[in-house]
């Protein structure tokens, strides 16, 4: 009776085992809103001569209505620090995938805006990459007049660990006699290349 018993308990750990009733499978909990810092930079490739500016923006990232692996959300770049030359930037997380280890990345998405309408670009991420960093304040609306996207990541890309989330995304422009105002009112011509990057990290 005892052996009996066994092979109903084993028989009842292995059903349950089976049958996954947890909302995110093997895929890491996303769910929350994180708080945290947006890191938004840009530099020229020139090794001569080296231009570059740099802006540590507040802001938030929701992630929610996970599914397994799958997840979607809102951002928020608020006006305030370096940002608040420019204006609030907020839009969709969209495509989100969680995977065991931690890792996730997802794209983000805006209303159309004037804001862009500047960099020519074939690929749909054009539209994040400028209206973060024209509304985020660190360059003006039109600077990227005269640049071309050769390359941006469509999607964030990095992990949540614990209550932590880090994401980040670059982009390469090439720029011909693209005029540039630095922060301190300097004047630049960029007749080259320029790498973009975009970064969070945050608590919830």
């Amino acid at each position: 009776m005892r052996g009996s018993t066994s092979l109903m308990l084993m028989a009842g750990a292995f059903a349950l085992a089976a049958c996954d009733n947890t909302p995110f499978g093997d895929a890491v909990d996303v769910d929350g809103t994180y708080l945290g810092t947006w890191t938004l930079s840009w530099e020229t490739n020139d090794a001569d001569f080296p231009v570059g500016d740099i802006a540590l923006c507040s802001g938030s990232i929701t992630l929610g209505d996970q599914s397994k692996d799958r997840f979607g959300g809102i951002f928020l770049v608020n006006d305030e620090g370096d940002c608040a030359a420019g204006s609030p930037v907020s839009g969709s997380i969209v495509d989100g995938f969680a995977r065991a280890d931690g890792g996730v990345n997802f794209s983000m998405t805006v209303p159309p805006s004037t804001a862009s309408d500047t960099i020519d670009s074939p690929k749909r991420q054009d539209d994040i990459w400028e209206d973060i960093f024209a509304g985020g304040g660190i360059v003006s609306q039109n600077v990227f007049a005269g640049c071309v996207i050769r390359d941006a990541d469509n999607q964030m890309n990095g992990a949540v660990s614990g209550a932590e989330l880090s994401v980040a995304a670059s982009a390469s422009l090439t720029c011909d006699e693209t005029v540039i105002l630095l922060g301190d009112g300097t004047v630049v011509t960029v007749d080259d290349a320029l790498r973009l990057l975009m970064r969070f990290s945050g608590t919830r």
